[in-house]
């Protein structure tokens, strides 16, 4: 990264956004960039119930820009962190996380489309080969 990033190069990703995946509609929610953090909270429905919910900072940690994710439902699971380290970014466009640790994703990439809206696209490995999904957000607030 050549850039020096600021959480104000994220600011593309505010608002409320809806996404066909899975059988059902992901819906995903940013706060704006404050006091040096981005907040973000997500959930899946199908079948008129919850699937999934996750809960999402990205903030200035141990010297990187890191993206922690909570997944799985509020009652149940892990509730750990799973820490995402920005890999790369272009201000207002693009940012990238990743954390080879992880099995699926390894990665997280979040794009502003051309019509305005969000692209959101996870890659990792399952099943021991390379997998991708995209989330194609349209913007709902």
């Amino acid at each position: 990264m050549s850039a020096k990033f600021r959480i104000e190069d994220c600011a593309f990703m505010t608002g409320s956004w809806e996404a066909e995946i899975w059988g059902g509609v992901f819906e995903e929610t940013w706060l704006p960039p404050g006091a040096g953090t981005m907040v973000g909270v997500g959930r899946h429905i199908s079948a008129g119930r919850t699937t999934f919910v996750e809960s999402m900072t990205i903030e200035f940690c141990s010297g990187t820009w890191t993206m922690f994710m909570i997944l799985g439902s509020p009652s149940k699971g892990d509730k750990s962190p799973v820490p995402f380290d920005l890999l790369e970014f272009v201000p207002g466009e693009s940012c990238t996380f990743t954390n080879l640790g992880n099995d699926f994703p390894t990665r997280i990439k979040y794009d502003r489309a051309t019509d305005g809206e969000l692209k959101c696209v996870i890659f990792g490995r399952s099943d021991s080969a390379e997998q991708s999904e995209v989330f194609d957000f349209r913007r709902v607030l």
